[in-house]
This record gives structure tokens, sequence and C-alpha cells, in this order.
């Protein structure tokens, strides 16, 4: 008995340091865990500390887009991956900017190009569509010839929609800047060309064939004029004029009056009265009076029994 008491006190106590080991090794490995833990937080401090932005997306802060698969160019963002390539070839179709996601969800808008460069008329001033314009980057400019569009309520024949007209520009209502505005986008101008029946039956001419016939070939084309400068000063401005839009609308202007006989498609411009018969070259037909320039114009066609004169009923 007592050598088998013996004996399990010897295992009890072989038990007990095995046990008493494996507590040990148990022990280790944990600090060695904690330790690993402790370093890493001590790393990840470090590194916020070096870099802010981090703490900043924690916080829930906006961040700019970061630099992985996007390419900066000056005053704009554009992506580099397949689909936001897409993205901006269609909305550059559209005629609208292209828009990049950045890491934080927020959309950043590209620059708009300043593709629109507004004449308004003076009866549309008032309006104040100016914030509208800007707004879309677009330029107000000063006179028609700097302008890709020409705003106005409804049609008068005034210098400035003569102007239009011989250079093809569109010449559209306000609403083309407020629906261009709403959308966000510039719109297509022919779609919103000024509507006004009473003013095109005025003046006999439609302004939508007008338009097209303007941006294919000038009216005037390989056409000569010659302007016979009027005896009242008040005349002088207007024939500059109409001198300006002859050569706006594809014709040419001489210094002087031809010596011989003319080309068929020589004109010669004169209040009646005011050009003699003896100055004029044989073989003249056209001979008119400036309401032939302003009707060939508004209609973009030669008219030539509007305001035509003969060189017999000019001498008297």
């Amino acid at each position: 008995r007592k050598e088998k008491e013996k004996e399990e006190k010897e295992k009890e106590e072989k038990e007990d340091k095995e046990d008493k080991r494996e507590e040990g090794k148990q022990g280790q490995r944990k600090g060695q865990r904690i330790s690993k833990r402790g370093g890493r937080k001590r790393g990840r401090s470090t590194t916020e500390e070096e870099q802010p932005g981090r703490q900043k997306r924690a916080k829930g802060e906006d961040m700019p887009p970061s630099s992985e698969g996007l390419q900066q160019s000056p005053g704009e963002w554009q992506a580099t991956s397949r689909s936001s390539r897409k993205r901006t070839a269609i909305s550059s179709q559209r005629g609208t900017s292209p828009s990049v996601c950045s890491s934080s969800g927020r959309t950043i808008k590209a620059k708009a190009r300043d593709h629109e460069k507004i004449y308004l008329s003076s009866n549309v001033k008032e309006l104040k569509l100016e914030p509208q314009i800007r707004q879309l980057n677009g330029v107000i400019v000063e006179t028609v010839q700097e302008a890709s569009v020409v705003v106005m309520d409804k049609i008068r024949r005034t210098e400035s929609l003569l102007l239009a007209l011989a250079l093809g520009l569109p010449v559209v209502s306000p609403g083309y800047v407020e629906e261009s505005t709403r959308l966000n986008r510039w719109l297509n101008p022919r779609e919103y060309l000024v509507k006004d029946k009473a003013g095109e039956k005025k003046f006999c001419f439609n302004l939508e064939k007008s338009f097209d016939a303007a941006n294919g070939q000038k009216v005037f084309h390989a056409c000569q004029f010659f302007f016979q400068m009027p005896r009242k000063k008040a005349d002088k401005e207007i024939f500059k004029t109409l001198k300006e839009l002859v050569v706006c609308a594809g014709g040419e202007c001489l210094p002087s009056m031809p010596s011989s006989s003319p080309p068929p498609n020589f004109y010669l411009i004169g209040n009646k009265g005011d050009v003699k018969p003896t100055s004029v070259p044989k073989g003249t037909t056209h001979y008119h009076e400036p309401e032939f320039v302003k009707s060939a114009i508004m209609s973009q066609t030669i008219k030539e029994s509007v305001g035509k004169v003969s060189l017999s009923a000019s001498s008297r």
C-alpha cells in the first residue's frame, strides 16, 4: 500500500509540474500577443501623426480625390478608367462637363468650356440674364461680330439682327439661356430661334430658313458693290453700316466706280438722285437703293426688283 501511495504521489507531482509548464507557456504566448498589439497601436499612432489625412477621413470630412486612377490637368480632373472615359466622352458629346467621384463620395465637377459668347440686344438686357450666362461659364460680348449666339425677344430689323443673319449666327429667344441654365448645359441654339410670325410677315422672310441658308453659301458670294456716298451727313453712317453688312455676307466693296463695263454681278448702291448717269460705266444694270441690301440679307436671297432705280429716273 505504501508503494502504491508513493507512486500515486509521484504521478500527481508530475501532473502538477506539467500543468505549471503549460500555464507558463500560455502566459508567455499571451504576453507576446499583447506586446504585438501594443506595437501595432504605436505604429498606427505614428502613421496618423505623419498622415493627418486618415484622421480626417475617420471623422467623415471631405477629402480631395487621390491621384490613383486620375490625371490632373489645369483646372480639371479627368478619370483614366474605362468607365470614366466613356462618361467623359458621352458628356462632351452632350455639351456637359464630366464629373468624377472622390474617395469620400463627393462629386467634383470639371471646369466647363467657355464655348458660348452671348450678345444681348438692348430689349433683353432688362431681363438680367447675365448671372445665368456666367453660371454656365458663358461670356457676354459687346458686339455681334464677337458673338456665337444673339439673344432677342422678338424680330426687329436692327443692325444687330442684320449682322447676325449676314454672319450666319443663331438669333434665339431668352428661353435658350433659361432652359440651358435649368439643365446645366448649353443646348442646341437652333431649337430656340425667335418665333415671331408677325415680324416675319412684316419683313417678308422666315428666320429658320434664312439661318440655314446663311450657314451655307453667303448671299453676296462673288458679288461686287460700289456705294455712292449720300449727300446728307445723316445717311453717311447708314452707308458705312451697309458696307459692313455686305462684307459679312460675302460681298466685296470696291473703293471706286469701275471705269470699264462692270461684271454681271456688280451692284451700284445709292440714294435716288445721288448718282449721275454720266459717271456710271456702260452696261451697269444693277442700280439699287439701300433697301436692296437689307432685304437680301433678311431673306438670304437676291431680289432684283427690290429698291431698283433706273438711271434715267435718277437724273431727274
